[in-house]
């Protein structure tokens, strides 16, 4: 099963990190080196960019969060949704796949950290996989959540056509407005659109470090418009907006939310469109809708599953303890920060 060539996985700097990830389809955005940055400085980590080659040639790509626990000297090294493999003309290819994370194995044992992966693929897809985890030692952890995917393949007339009749009545509603669209990366825009986010939460009772100052910060990073706002405007007024990443052949919706005006003009359901039709317009074929809670957000779970996607879970955590460090430890050091970041 592992007795192809071995890979060997290789430190790289930012700017030959963001190039190496250009390359792959399979790149979601949570293996962005503008995001990985973020996400590690947000948690008191950081990050290292990791090229997987065969020869010196790359067949992977990997954003590794490295955590160390504060006395011992190691801690967790987690790849969240990747290694990435699939070259742009490529398809998926699990030998490949399986030689990239034995790599990453390799790499990461001298430090002995824990070992956590979770792959790109969605959690039905996964199967060719696990032979590959059981067999460098891995042990399987519970699925990440559930979120919406569409297929963009479709025409746009097609995709209208999918869309539930309410959903697809409030859409008309929010064209006959009068709203306008900007789109940006700009800082300053993140900046704006933050107090409509911070009302949402006061009014949904929740709190996240990843808001808009958050991805404002991660599009900084590199050059390329990855990481994309959307805003509506009634006049002057801003009404709602989205925040979307970009990455691979997946747009993803990340952050969104509206005014009392917006809500009155249905404007979410005018900048889903808006960006649906960006996200065609870059060659982008599939649009993750980021998240489902039936239970905890119904609300938001009937609005995304009136768009016409599938329901679909996220890949499995695969976690492997390569030195002397115990998964029950990691765990308990990364439960104690986030009941201190509540606070």
């Amino acid at each position: 099963m592992l007795e192809s060539p071995i890979a060997s996985a290789r430190a790289v700097a930012l700017d030959e990190a963001f190039e190496l990830a250009a390359r792959f389809r399979d790149l979601r955005y949570v293996q962005h080196p503008g995001y990985a940055i973020e996400a590690a400085r947000a948690v008191g980590a950081r990050v290292e960019f990791l090229a997987i080659e065969d020869n010196g040639e790359a067949i992977g790509f990997a954003a590794a969060r490295l955590k160390t626990l504060p006395v011992f000297g190691f801690g967790l090294a987690y790849v969240h949704r990747g290694p990435t493999t699939i070259f742009a003309e490529g398809q998926f290819d699990a030998d490949r796949w399986g030689r990239c994370v034995e790599a990453l194995v390799r790499h990461y044992r001298p430090a002995g950290h824990l070992l956590r992966i979770s792959s790109p693929l969605w959690c039905d897809e996964e199967d060719a996989l696990t032979p590959y985890y059981r067999g460098l030692g891995f042990v399987r952890t519970p699925a990440g959540g559930r979120t919406i995917v569409m297929d963009l393949a479709p025409s746009l007339e097609e995709l209208r056509g999918q869309l539930h009749a309410k959903w697809r009545s409030h859409l008309n509603k929010s064209l006959r407005a009068d709203l306008t669209v900007t789109r940006s990366t700009g800082l300053a825009e993140f900046d704006r659109f933050q107090p409509l986010l911070a009302n949402l939460a006061e009014r949904k009772r929740f709190r996240t470090v990843q808001d808009a100052c958050f991805f404002g910060a991660a599009a900084q990073h590199g050059g390329a418009d990855d990481i994309v706002l959307h805003l509506a405007w009634q006049g002057d007024e801003l009404v709602a907006g989205h925040v979307g990443t970009y990455t691979g052949d997946t747009a993803v919706y990340v952050l969104g939310a509206n005014t009392p005006a917006g809500r009155d003009v249905r404007a979410s359901y005018f900048l889903q469109w808006q960006v649906i039709e960006y996200a065609k317009s870059r060659g982008i074929t599939f649009y993750d809708l980021g998240g489902i809670d039936p239970r905890a957000n119904p609300d938001v779970y009937h609005f995304k599953a009136r768009m016409g996607g599938r329901e679909v879970a996220h890949a499995a955590q695969w976690e492997l303890a390569t030195g002397l460090v115990a998964p029950p430890l990691v765990r308990l050091a990364e439960k104690a920060r986030a009941a201190l970041s509540r606070r």
